[in-house]
């Protein structure tokens, strides 16, 4: 072991490769610097996922009008800040798509421009186009950004044309993908935002529906993800999936409506300015999938909640473990039979989730004139401690980890 050590010290101290660190204090701390605030920051990569046909391709060129021109963003929260916009748009044709989306809403061509290939070098020597690749030209894509200059963001639509032989579905190759895009981003203070579908699995959390690699939502500090509205056929949803550098302020809503212009009908974006305070996981969900995700939900509380009583916060936290949405467990709670207590007042109550007695079960025991002895709603003794037992024994399973205190009726920080 010692002539291992040895050796390995040998050879750092002959090899040039060396680590770099910087001591923390020598780096000044700085603000988000926002894009659209609480939305779309600069300098970082925000995702916009969702099904085809939804209007992502119509967000996309929404921002980049309002950032060319300047114009107000739709929630009202300040205007855009004017700059120019790099679009690499592999599914939508600059000419008769993208050019009159921007005009139409209101946007500065002059200030978009269209990355539509690479000039290269062949094995001969002899010059030649391809198309842009991330694995192979981010180095190309900050230069560009240096010569353009004045550049707010960068559009990729969608990120998965341009992954340049990166299988999508591996974390590693999809991390090393995307560093250097977060570095361009940093660098440049250029909002980097990258367009992709929605894979056909269903889950708890709505993050896992963005297609390939979790490594995709992992790298990116916002997640937008788009949705129809379950409610209503003709409208969308703009909807908040993961941020860890923004207070969740709402997600937007728009309609898909159309203007007259020089080349005919085109679409543009209605937004309404009110936020929406819809769960993406919930909006993502068919409402016949809901109903059996709540049931299930349901039958998880009820065996979680076996000693009668359980802290909200302690609630939150083992339905996060389990990999169960909070808004779904909120709504299954009195499907469970669980009623919310307040012991205190202030920032020092306590809030409790109470198991109520099980629904059904009492017709029978009713008409046969049964009390029970200690049961409630008529239910035998001997019924509720079969349940209690059985429940007892799958919560001891579970190891929540978790003490401490707030108000069920909101979020909890986790």
């Amino acid at each position: 072991m010692t002539t291992f050590v040895h050796d390995i010290k040998k050879e750092s101290e002959a090899s040039p490769v060396t680590p770099i660190t910087r001591q923390l204090s020598t780096i000044e701390a700085q603000a988000i610097r926002w894009l659209w605030k609480f939305r779309i920051a600069r300098g970082k990569t925000t995702i916009v996922a969702g099904d085809p046909k939804l209007g992502k391709s119509l967000i996309t060129a929404d921002l980049a009008a309002r950032i060319s021109a300047g114009l107000k963003w739709p929630d009202g929260n300040g205007n855009a800040p004017l700059g120019n916009v790099i679009f690499a748009s592999a599914e939508d044709d600059p000419a008769d798509t993208i050019r009159p989306r921007i005009e139409a809403a209101g946007g500065d061509v002059s200030k978009i421009h269209v990355l539509e290939s690479i000039t290269d070098i062949d094995g001969d020597g002899m010059p030649y186009e391809r198309g842009f690749s991330l694995r192979h030209d981010a180095h190309r894509l900050h230069e560009e950004i240096d010569r353009i200059g004045n550049v707010a963001a960068a559009i990729i639509d969608p990120i998965t044309a341009y992954l340049g032989g990166t299988d999508s579905h591996k974390n590693a190759e999809v991390r090393e993908l995307l560093a250097p895009l977060a570095r361009i981003a940093a660098e440049c203070n250029v909002a980097i935002i990258a367009v992709s579908h929605l894979n056909k699995g269903a889950g708890n959390n709505a993050l896992y529906r963005v297609s390939g690699s979790l490594a995709f939502t992992a790298a990116a500090r916002t997640c937008w993800l788009v949705a129809k509205d379950q409610n209503d056929e003709a409208r969308r949803l703009m909807l908040p999936s993961g941020s860890n550098i923004a207070p969740d302020i709402g997600g937007m809503a728009y309609r898909i409506t159309t203007v007259e212009t020089k080349v005919g009908q085109v679409p543009v974006l209605d937004w309404e300015p009110e936020a929406v305070d819809i769960d993406a996981t919930d909006a993502l969900t068919p409402e016949s999938e809901e109903k059996t995700e709540r049931e299930e939900a349901a039958d998880w509380l009820r065996e979680l909640i076996v000693e009668g009583r359980m802290k909200a916060i302690d609630v939150q936290k083992a339905a996060k473990a389990a990999g169960w949405s909070w808004r779904t467990i909120q709504r299954a709670r009195k499907l469970a039979g669980v009623e919310t207590k307040r012991e205190g007042f202030g920032k020092g109550a306590t809030y409790w989730w109470d198991m109520r007695a099980m629904p059904a079960i009492e017709p029978p025991c009713k008409k046969a004139g049964i009390h029970g002895d200690g049961g409630t709603h008529g239910q035998p003794r001997g019924f509720q401690a079969d349940h209690v037992d059985h429940a007892r024994h799958v919560r001891h399973e579970k190891d929540t980890g978790a003490h401490g205190t707030d108000d069920d009726s909101e979020e909890i920080e986790l």
